[in-house]
């Protein structure tokens, strides 16, 4: 991931300061830093709150349908919308790739498995998963929203409308 950021000229401080206060004062106090994204602390809690319902078929549905499942189709689409190749930039289009290639072949089918074998039979705890996934894409929509609110506060259109690149 740092590599790839690396490579398309992403500033990684953020991130290492992230991981930096992580292993020293723990992921609650690295959040409450001012240089995590609101978009980014919202969607973290909307996961640890899944985590912490114990309650592990809206876990598993949370994670089938706010990741697993949908990973493949956003990163293929980035792959090819921003026609990203691997001369461009190896590592980067590699991680997007693998991404696309493993949760859609291996991780995403295995994860609906993961649901279907919780949930059973059991109405509740379908209702229950299917509420846990709607909140669980809800939260990515809202964090999604934000990135791209980010971009364009960032990278506003110039005066031919036409996106300018980022600073290299």
């Amino acid at each position: 991931y740092l590599l790839a950021m690396e490579e398309v000229r992403a500033d990684t401080k953020p991130i290492l300061d992230f991981i930096h206060v992580v292993k020293q004062d723990g992921l609650g106090i690295a959040l409450e830093q001012s240089f995590v994204p609101p978009p980014a602390v919202e969607f973290v809690h909307s996961t640890f709150q899944f985590i912490g319902e114990n309650k592990p078929h809206c876990t598993a549905a949370a994670f089938a349908f706010g990741r697993e499942d949908l990973i493949p189709g956003m990163f293929g689409a980035l792959l090819e919308k921003m026609k990203i190749t691997q001369n461009m930039a190896p590592n980067f289009h590699y991680y997007l790739r693998r991404h696309t290639q493993l949760d859609g072949e291996e991780h995403g089918p295995l994860a609906l498995e993961l649901v279907s074998s919780l949930c059973g039979d059991d109405q509740q705890r379908t209702a229950e998963a299917a509420t846990a996934a709607k909140h669980s894409l809800q939260a990515r929509i809202t964090f999604w929203d934000g990135v791209a609110a980010a971009i364009r506060t960032h990278f506003p259109r110039n005066a031919t409308g036409t996106e300018p690149h980022p600073p290299r």
